[in-house]
């Protein structure tokens, strides 16, 4: 009887399966971080949301309307293109109750000035918002803005010694909190 013929066994590459299965799970991670971002940022395959062609925001009949009949009760140079948000949340159009609910998320889980909320809130990057309802959240968040500058001051000094003077600026840098100085004072004056 003849016995068949064995062919001799190749040399197995185990750097080749380490390198094809890094591969493999590297494009895994990709897919599975690519799927969580989309579903964090609500974005989603089949959105049909197209942002407005101009530069200035659009406004909804609803928002035009609130604009219009808004008291100008205000000093000269602010705008707030709302009351305070009344109980009847027919009153407010649903992209600025979208936005005070996003700014109350982020005072919730951090320390921001008035400014560095309305960047968060309209920036490409953050909520998107048109300026006027942005500007309605960050009106009727309902934050005490010294005590959000102190409790800045406060992490700041938790994480590294600071001198005065550099929290002070570092509080109401553009490239920082953009604190009020007054509001910094404050934190600095109750460390």
């Amino acid at each position: 009887m003849t016995q068949p013929y064995e062919f001799p066994e190749a040399r197995k590459s185990s750097t080749g399966k380490k390198v094809g299965c890094g591969c493999g799970i590297a494009v895994l991670l990709l897919g599975i971080v690519g799927a969580c971002s989309a579903a964090v940022s609500g974005i989603a395959g089949d959105s049909q949301y197209q942002p407005p062609a101009s530069s200035t925001p659009s406004h909804s009949p609803q928002a035009q309307q609130a604009l219009n009949s808004a008291p100008s009760s205000a000093p000269a140079g602010t705008t707030s293109p709302l009351p305070v948000q009344s109980n009847n949340s027919q009153s407010v159009p649903r992209e600025y109750s979208n936005a005070l609910r996003e700014a109350k998320s982020y005072i919730k889980l951090m320390n921001f000035s008035k400014a560095e909320l309305m960047d968060q809130l309209t920036s490409e990057y953050g909520g998107q918002y048109p300026v006027d309802a942005a500007q309605y959240a960050v009106d009727n968040v309902g934050a005490d803005w010294k005590e959000e500058a102190l409790e800045a001051a406060k992490s700041y000094q938790e994480l590294m010694g600071m001198s005065d003077a550099a929290l002070y600026d570092q509080l109401t840098s553009e490239y920082g909190n953009q604190f009020t100085a007054e509001e910094a004072q404050y934190a600095i004056d109750n460390l």
